[in-house]
């Protein structure tokens, strides 16, 4: 059996780029305080709660109704390590 169809919900379509886009907007993002010295973890937090402020969901907290989505979201199919190489094609004749 040929697999004719499948299904990416809220998938990017050219995944390299969105990654380079990510990095881009990362590197924007403001430097640490003055004085604070961060290790990688706590550095990878205050990036990705910096991102999310900037880039995701412009409020000071996030909202309990999309806390709970991402907290209730999957882990196979999450992220684009699932979907790394992925860059949408117009349909084939095939």
């Amino acid at each position: 059996a040929k697999c004719l169809s499948a299904v990416l919900s809220s998938a990017p379509t050219d995944v390299p780029k969105i990654e380079k886009e990510f990095e881009r907007l990362t590197k924007e993002l403001a430097p640490p305080p003055v004085g604070v010295v961060e290790t990688e973890t706590t550095d990878d937090a205050r990036l990705a709660e910096l991102f999310r402020v900037n880039h995701q969901c412009r409020l000071p907290e996030m909202p309990a109704p999309l806390a709970d989505a991402y907290a209730r979201a999957g882990s196979v199919w999450r992220g684009t390590d699932a979907i790394a190489n992925y860059v949408a094609r117009a349909p084939t004749t095939d």
